[in-house]
């Protein structure tokens, strides 16, 4: 994985601009963002970061899906978060100075820009308003985890994993597929044993909401499977 300015994508021109960081930005740090950003080309199950490591900069997701995955004593996987385009990835211990206390995996295909260290304190330092913006994309993390905390206390199985898929799912084409996480990965992000979450996949599939197409899911309802995750019954 090398990251490169071959790689980058206009950021003016990107389809999930609006819930990128970049949006909150004056034009000012806009383009000079865009100057120190690089970008990689990860490939399904390839690694951005791993538990342990030190942060070498802020990541974003440009396209595609990132799942940052912790190791148990066990030796098992547990997804504590999917990140998707326009989302900050690996920023919890870049900002807390520290080592990564997960690993970052693509799943599918996926776009990752960076900024290195030294060069975003720089960024900051010069456009003070970027803390702000930079606040406010902080605060969408805090708000999505009081409400996953709030929806394993209340909601029901199925809404949970309803929640599940609708959180994995990622655009491809016309559909929205969910790539390179398990069904036990699925029902550890549901609070769902694997048994129970088999059971309502299968109930899924058989309303048609979901399709299994090999070792992917295809959302094929994906305004039923969204009302499913609103659900409180």
């Amino acid at each position: 994985m090398l990251f490169s300015k071959r790689n980058s994508i206009d950021c003016d021109k990107c389809q999930v601009k609006a819930s990128c960081f970049y949006a909150y930005l004056d034009p000012a740090a806009q383009r000079e963002w865009k100057s120190l950003m690089t970008t990689a080309r990860l490939e399904d199950g390839e690694i951005l970061f791993n538990e342990g490591d030190r942060p070498p900069g802020l990541f974003i997701v440009c396209s595609g899906s990132l799942k940052v995955c912790k190791n148990s004593l066990s030796g098992q996987q547990l997804i504590s978060r999917i990140e998707h385009a326009g989302d900050l990835a690996g920023h919890i211990a870049f900002f807390a100075g520290g080592a990564y206390q997960g690993s970052g995996e693509a799943m599918g295909q996926t776009l990752v820009s960076m900024i290195s260290d030294e060069p975003f304190i720089n960024f900051l330092k010069k456009y003070p308003n970027a803390d702000i913006a930079l606040i406010r994309a902080l605060a969408r993390d805090v708000r999505a985890g009081d409400n996953k905390a709030h929806d394993i206390a209340y909601k029901p199985a199925k809404s949970r994993m309803a929640d599940a898929l609708m959180q994995s799912a990622a655009p491809c084409g016309k559909k929205y597929i969910v790539r390179g996480v398990k069904r036990r990965e699925l029902a550890e992000m549901s609070g769902l044993t694997v048994e129970t979450a088999v059971r309502i996949l299968a109930e899924f599939e058989k309303k048609k909401i979901i399709r299994r197409e090999g070792k992917e899911i295809a959302v094929i309802n994906r305004d039923a499977l969204s009302k499913l995750s609103l659900s409180d019954e």
